[in-house]
C-alpha cells in the first residue's frame, strides 16, 4: 500500500505539471517503476522537477517510515547541466554517475549502448558461486545433471528474453556446467564420457533434456518479439513506435527484416534472430 501511495503522489504530480517524465518514444512517457524495495525514478534534468520529486519522497518517508539507503543509491544521467546535477547531489545527497557507464539492476548493467563481453561476467560469477557450493558434496552423476538442468541451465532465462548472450560467455558457462556434471573441480579433472552437445538433446533423440543455452536463448527472444508486435500493450505499442516505424508486421515481413537497425542492445539482439523469426512464421486466412 504504501508503494501505491507513492506512485500515486508521482502520477499526481505529473498530471499538475510539477513533474516532467521521460519520453522514451513518440506517445510513450516513463516516470518510475516499482519492484519490490526497488525504485526507480525517472525524469527531465530540471530543477523544478526533482525539487518536486524531493518533496514527495520526504512525504512518503514521514508517512510510511520507510527510508532511503543513500549508500545503495544513485542517480544516473548523460552529459549535460553540471548545475543540475550539483543541485541533486546537494538536495538528495546522493552521488551522480555518467549513464554510459550502466545502471546496476538485478546483478545486470543496463547500458545505453556499447554493450561488451565484460558487461556479462556477472552471470559467470553466478555461475561459479554456484558450482563452488555444490563441487565437494557427495553428488552422484544424476544428482549433478539434476541441478545443471533445474539451477544452473535456467539461470539465463530471464534475461536471455531480451538480450543475445555473446557466444564467448555461453562457451565459458557450458564449460563449467560440463565440468561441473563430469565431477570437474579445481583441484582435479576428470575425463568427460560425451560432450555436451550430446546431452543437451531431447531426451527422446538420446540426450539427458539439459537446456541447450544458446537455442534456448534464440527462441526466448523470438517469444519476446513475437509478443511485441502481436499483443496489444505498454510493450508492443514502443517496440512498433520506437523501432518499427509505427508499421504492421506484414509491411515488414514483406521488406523481409523486422525494421530499421537501432543502437539498442534490445534491438540488436531482435535484428541477430529476425530471420529465424520471419522464416518461422505461419498465416492463417
Amino acid at each position: 500500500m504504501a508503494m501505491d501511495s507513492l506512485s500515486l503522489h508521482i502520477r499526481r504530480a505529473i498530471k499538475d505539471k510539477q513533474c516532467k517524465p521521460l519520453m522514451i518514444c513518440r506517445g510513450i512517457h516513463i516516470s518510475h517503476n516499482l519492484f519490490v524495495d526497488d525504485i526507480m525514478i525517472f525524469a527531465k534534468l530540471c530543477r523544478l522537477t526533482w525539487a518536486s520529486i524531493h518533496n514527495i519522497l520526504k512525504y512518503f518517508q514521514r508517512a510510511s517510515g520507510i527510508l532511503i539507503n543513500e549508500g545503495k543509491s544513485s542517480f544516473y544521467c548523460d552529459d549535460g547541466d553540471t548545475v543540475s546535477k550539483q543541485y541533486l547531489e546537494d538536495c538528495f545527497n546522493i552521488k551522480v554517475n555518467p549513464i554510459k557507464d550502466g545502471v546496476k539492476y538485478l546483478g545486470f548493467y543496463l547500458k545505453p549502448v556499447h554493450y561488451k563481453k565484460f558487461d556479462w561476467m556477472w552471470i559467470l560469477d553466478r555461475f561459479h558461486k554456484r558450482i563452488v557450493g555444490w563441487e565437494f558434496k557427495c553428488l552422484s552423476l544424476a544428482g549433478r545433471v539434476g541441478l545443471a538442468q533445474l539451477v544452473l541451465a535456467q539461470m539465463t532465462i530471464y534475461w536471455g528474453h531480451l538480450f543475445f548472450i555473446p557466444l564467448g560467455i555461453i562457451s565459458m558457462l557450458n564449460r563449467l556446467m560440463e565440468n561441473f556434471i563430469w565431477g570437474g573441480c579445481r583441484e582435479k579433472r576428470k575425463y568427460h564420457l560425451t560432450s555436451l552437445r550430446n546431452i543437451t538433446l531431447p531426451k527422446e533423440l538420446g540426450g539427458w533434456g539439459i537446456l541447450d543455452i544458446r537455442t534456448f536463448g534464440k527462441a526466448l527472444l523470438c517469444k519476446s518479439l513475437w509478443r511485441g508486435i502481436s499483443e496489444v500493450n505498454l510493450w508492443s505499442t514502443f517496440l512498433r513506435n520506437k523501432y518499427m516505424g509505427n508499421k504492421g508486421l506484414i509491411y515488414w515481413y514483406r521488406k523481409g527484416t523486422i525494421g530499421h537497425l537501432h543502437r539498442s542492445a534490445i534491438w540488436l539482439s531482435f535484428k541477430k534472430i529476425e530471420s529465424i523469426f520471419l522464416k518461422n512464421l505461419s498465416w492463417i486466412f
